[in-house]
Parts: C-alpha cells; structure tokens; sequence
C-alpha cells in the first residue's frame, strides 16, 4: 500500500491493483481496478460511487464523511476511515493476499461518543463496483434451495433439489425432503448445487436461517468478452446478505456482502468488527476462478 503526492493511494500485489483516488468534492472514489492475472485487464467503473461501506442505523442509512487514509498491516494494508454523524468512527480495511490476484476487506466501527449507539442493523465488509464489457456477464454460484421457486432468479423453473439433514423438518417443517439427486459432473453433495453459467442481472444470495444453508457465501463473475472475471465470497458463519447485480446502461457490476438479522448496541468506547470479505480475479473459465 502507498501514496502518490496527488491524493492517490494504491494497494495490491503482482497480480492486482486498486487505486482510490480524492476529488475536489472530498469523496474517495475509485479510479483504477486493474488485474494482472493473464492478459491486463481494466475493471475500473465509469462512473464510480463514493467508495466506502453502507451503515445502517436506527432503519436509515447514516451519511459518511471521509476522513483520511492510513497504511498498516507492515505497509500492506490500506485502512480508510470515515466519520458517522452519531459519533462513530468507520475504519474499512483492504489487506492483499500474499499469494494470488486477491484482497480480503473488513469495517470496524468504533464509538467514540459519549452515548450508547443503538439499533445498527447494517455495516459492509464489502461494498464494490466494477466496469465489465458491453457483453453480458455470467455468474455460478452455490445454491441449497428447497424444491420451488427461486427467488433468486424469479420467473425461471423451479429449482429440484432438497436438502438432506435433521436441520431441514427442523426449519421448514417435517414434510420436508431430505434426499438430494447426484450433481451433474461426478460430485456429489448433500446440501449444495452448483449453479454455472447463468445470465447475471440481479442476484441476492442469502444465507436463510442457517449459514449456508439457502446459498454458499460465494460468486464468480465472468466477462465472455475479456475471458475473465472476478469472484467474491463472505466468511461468515451466521445470517448474511449478498448482492450482485448488473447495470447494464453502465456497464458496471456492483457487489456487497453483509452480516443480516443482527442488530447491534455500541457502548460508549466499544467497538465492534465485521467478518472479512474477499474479492479476487481471474483469468479463462470457471476452473481457473
């Protein structure tokens, strides 16, 4: 991680490169994504948002003000920090993997008011967008669901599998079934299907009561046009909440993975942190994200 003399700060490894960049209106935004994993490819964002979590507080969502950037984690980490207006201190840090074209990012909230902060219900470990071609992207992940529709991908057939366990009548009832057919490919698992290759528009992947037992916390996202893509997971085992989705006007993907069903009090002086999140890049099809 290091700092340009222009506001521009840089973190990554051999294999990526994220660039965030403060304009003249004092929002960090992200101005360069580039991979290094074949071919150089650019996943910048045309038109980036502010970058920075989502904080969700008493149902509404709190404002940030940026206030600076630090270098930690021996000179690897890049730990930007924001200001909530309740008193809050919002540190997000991105920390690059040591050995692939990867980096793993968290939020720290830190109340350093002198009051209870009560009732916050959302703080991202990621939240992210990316630029992909004029083609459109295709996305496999791990799904769980119960027979029925999918939710997931509304108006597409319903999904055939169960799930195989005593949790299942547990959760949603005893008429449950609890076999689950062989997968295609030779594998087999007792809880899981694999999803590959699906058109990407919007995907909320959802933990349901158990913490994968609706969806895996993981994604990977392929640009047919670059024969490249991106994957991104969550490590979390409890209630979580990814989005995924398209906008295809901008040629633009955006993501966010989150704790769900948790709500927090944040004692004066306490602080609390989010499980991490991990994005990573990719080169070829699906076996080599």
């Amino acid at each position: 991680a290091n700092r340009s003399s222009n506001n521009l700060w840089v973190v990554g490894n051999e294999g990526f490169e994220l660039v965030l960049q403060l304009g003249s209106d004092d929002l960090l935004r992200i101005s360069g994504i580039i991979s290094r994993t074949g071919t150089e490819q650019d996943w910048t964002p045309s038109s980036p948002p502010p970058f920075g979590p989502v904080l969700v507080i008493e149902g509404e969502r709190s404002e940030l003000s940026f206030e600076g950037v630090d270098i930690g984690g021996d000179g690897c980490d890049l730990i930007v920090t924001y200001r909530s207006p309740v008193g809050l201190q919002v540190s997000h840090v991105i920390r690059p993997s040591s050995r692939t074209a990867a980096f793993r990012t968290w939020t720290t909230l830190t109340n350093d008011s002198n009051h209870d902060v009560e009732r916050i219900s959302r703080f991202d470990a990621l939240n992210l967008g990316m630029g992909v071609t004029k083609a459109e992207p295709l996305a496999t992940y791990l799904t769980g669901w119960l027979d029925g529709p999918r939710i997931d991908a509304p108006g597409r057939p319903p999904a055939s599998f169960a799930y195989s366990s005593w949790i299942s009548p547990l959760l949603y009832g005893e008429d449950t079934q609890t076999t689950a057919p062989d997968l295609p490919g030779g594998w087999h698992a007792s809880n899981l299907r694999l999803v590959e290759g699906e058109r990407l528009s919007l995907l909320p992947l959802r933990s349901g009561k158990r913490s994968t037992f609706d969806n895996f916390p993981w994604v990977c996202v392929r640009d047919p046009l670059r024969q490249a893509g991106l994957f991104a997971g969550f490590e979390w085992s409890g209630m979580w909440k990814m989005d995924i989705e398209h906008h295809d006007a901008d040629h633009e993907v955006s993501l966010f993975a989150c704790t769900d069903g948790n709500v927090h009090t944040l004692s004066a002086g306490a602080s609390i942190t989010s499980p991490p999140a991990f994005v990573g890049f990719f080169s070829g099809e699906w076996d080599d994200a």
